[in-house]
């Protein structure tokens, strides 16, 4: 069973040591209160999350397929891995929804003077999803956690980056140094040479008032060896997943910006600690590690998530493992006044203790199957481990009998025959020697008969599977066209493969509202705190400056992720549709529906996967004036003598070669096929 940090005890141990021990820089009673409320809090979630933990634990099992059934000598050992398969399914439609476009929410402006600003601000928040942050990995990391441990977590933050570059120049000329100066990103030239190309000279140029000669002096022209220190700085939101074993709330959490309190577990490495708390600081810390006695944590589901690359019991608040610190940022509500705080505690060191500038605490927390009124829901997990041990049991079994038959069992009597012999030549071409001249014959060995497999066994078997196509959400339809299993009419297969995908849809359209989407909205809000610098941002071909003023909070997150409007395919099928109809309403409504089906067709390019849509689709300009070149032409041919149907004068024609005067108002008339015309 796993155990929660017996923070009270080891605490307790440590405020004895620090009064009968002169340890410099100890932390004063107010410091160590404050501590010791905070790792109490620590001790209660982590009390609350055994069960959590073992269930995790557990999971790791099951997706592994190892360990999770006794495994007896002389039988199959064989593990179903039902809920990888789950799994595995399952993550490319989430991934395909959440990152195989270009948006999958977007900013609507609150006011129409708002329209360019906002738009601004949707490209950049694109730019620094996808460019600044590893996007896929990222969410690839926050979905699994949620499917197989019950909850997945990211966290967003403002960082600010400085990093210092050289640059090694050799031969450049005066004026390309100065241009390179100029440059507000250069904090330092480092000059090793000058080299004389070509020396100071005068060229006489005439006389002067008084007759004598006047000279023009030319400089040297130079060239310089050295080096250039560039200084780049840049700012964004950094978001990261968290594995769920390094992060914890009370379990009856409803919602996380209302959360009583968030602990989150981060590893430090000396340089790491120095560059993030500073050197006096590690200093506290260093010297408590000789002091402090280390308490045992469990930290089996990391264990398990390393487990085949190796892994290591971790202690307190240092890692012995990989020398790292262990320390705990805290974020809560203060008790007086409810001011948003935050604290980062190492032992009994009080690093931060500061007001919260992000107002809650900074992660998003997703569960796949969400149970009312808390956060934490329920995992694949829980649906499919009870099916997935049936069916290991039944496999086992199965496979059992395959042996038995294969290589049945039998009786020998050892007198007769080598039981030496019949044990280790059990082989093709392998020979058993019968003892004393006795002869060979079925007397000596005697095969058991196996039972054969009953039919229904397999029916038991195909039980089982419907069960976990029911319950594991990922039927087998899902996973491609199986004729022993759909309906075998194209209509049929197809309403069972959109019948699988609403739980996946489902899980889609969560995962947008609990934590996309709020995500989008937190990037906003630090896009409008904490942006100081403009940013230029790459659209297709076209640069555009992004200024802080632009992201001043005027717009509203609009989630595009959906049941129903998850498939691309069904996208393109369905924007296909759309500009059928109004092409058939064309007629009736005339060019009142230029927009919409402008609009239907730029919809319909990006669902296709191209985002460049002004290279595809004609502005409204643009179509007004392909429309009045229309009616121009027609009226030209109808002067020129021309009748109705676009011919000459007397002039018969093939009733299906006739097109229609204009291509956005459709003939219906179905022409006759039969006759010589045809």
């Amino acid at each position: 069973m796993a155990t929660g940090i017996n923070h009270d005890v080891e605490f307790g141990k440590l405020i004895k040591k620090l009064k009968d021990q002169s340890i410099p820089d100890s932390p004063t009673e107010k410091e160590l209160k404050k501590i010791g409320w905070s790792v109490d809090m620590i001790r209660k979630i982590d009390d609350q999350y055994i069960e959590i933990k073992n269930n995790n634990s557990d999971a790791f099992d099951y997706y592994f397929g190892a360990n999770y059934m006794e495994d007896v000598a002389g039988h199959s050992q064989v593990y179903t891995r039902d809920l990888m398969e789950t799994v595995e399914w399952i993550m490319p439609a989430l991934m395909k929804i959440f990152a195989g476009g270009d948006d999958v929410t977007s900013l609507a402006p609150r006011k129409k003077e708002h329209a360019e600003q906002v738009k601004n601000h949707n490209e950049l928040i694109n730019y620094q999803l996808r460019i600044k942050n590893k996007w896929f990995d990222t969410l690839n990391s926050w979905f699994r956690d949620a499917l197989l441990l019950k909850r997945g977590a990211v966290k967003y933050q403002w960082y600010k980056e400085v990093k210092e570059e050289e640059r090694y120049f050799q031969g450049m000329n005066e004026a390309e140094l100065q241009f390179h100066l100029s440059d507000p990103t250069v904090k330092k030239v480092d000059v090793k040479a000058e080299n004389i190309i070509q020396p100071e000279s005068y060229v006489h140029i005439g006389l002067d008032m008084d007759g004598l000669p006047v000279n023009k002096t030319i400089p040297a022209v130079k060239s310089y060896d050295g080096t250039l220190f560039y200084e780049i700085k840049d700012e964004y939101p950094l978001i990261e997943s968290v594995p769920s074993e390094e992060f914890g709330f009370p379990v009856d959490t409803r919602d996380i910006e209302n959360c009583q309190f968030f602990y989150h577990r981060v590893k430090y490495s000396k340089a790491s600690f120095i560059n993030k708390f500073g050197e006096a600081s590690f200093n506290k810390v260093r010297d408590l590690k000789n002091t402090f006695m280390s308490t045992g944590d469990d930290y089996s589901v990391e264990f398990k998530r390393f487990e085949d690359i190796g892994s290591a019991a971790l202690n307190f608040f240092y890692d012995n493992a990989d020398n790292q610190w262990l320390v705990y940022e805290c974020y809560f509500e203060d008790e007086d006044d409810g001011t948003p705080w935050f604290q980062a505690i190492c032992g009994n060191v009080l690093l931060r203790d500061e007001k919260n500038e992000y107002k809650k605490p900074p992660f998003e927390i997703i569960t796949p199957i969400k149970l009312a009124h808390r956060v934490i829901g329920s995992s694949l997990f829980d649906l499919l481990k009870d099916l997935q041990r049936i069916r290991t049991a039944l496999m086992r079994q199965m496979l059992d009998n395959v042996y038995y038959n294969n290589n049945g069992r039998s009786i020998i009597d050892p007198t007769r025959v080598s039981y030496e012999d019949f044990l280790n030549a059990n082989r093709p071409g392998g020979t058993i020697r019968t003892l004393d001249g006795q002869p060979a014959n079925a007397e000596a060995v005697f095969p058991l008969p196996t039972p054969q497999l009953q039919p229904w066994a397999f029916e038991v078997l195909e039980m089982v599977n419907k069960e976990k196509d029911y319950i594991g959400g990922v039927p087998r339809s899902f996973q491609g066209v199986n004729s022993q299993i759909l309906n075998r009419t194209v209509r049929g297969q197809n309403q069972q493969i959109q019948q699988a995908t609403q739980r996946v849809e489902m899980m889609a359209r969560l995962f947008a509202e609990m934590g996309i989407a709020p995500l989008i909205r937190d990037v906003v809000d630090m896009n409008d705190r904490f942006m100081t610098q403009q940013v230029a941002v790459k659209v297709v071909d076209n640069w555009i400056d992004v200024t802080p003023d632009d992201v001043v909070a005027k717009a509203d997150v609009i989630i595009n992720v959906g049941l129903g409007t998850t498939s691309k395919d069904v996208l393109v099928q369905q924007g296909q549709q759309i500009i059928a109809l109004y092409m058939q309403l064309y007629q009736i409504f005339g060019q009142s529906l230029n927009k919409p089906i402008l609009h239907a067709l730029e919809e319909l390019i990006k669902s296709m996967g191209y985002r460049d849509t002004q290279n595809w689709v004609p502005g409204e300009e643009e179509m007004q004036q392909a429309l009045a070149m229309m009616q121009q032409a027609q009226m030209a041919k109808e002067q020129g003598g021309k009748n109705s149907k676009g011919t000459a004068t007397g002039q018969e024609t093939n009733p299906q070669g006739v097109q229609p005067a204009n291509p956005l108002n459709p003939s219906l008339e179905i022409p006759e096929i039969n006759g010589q015309n045809f």
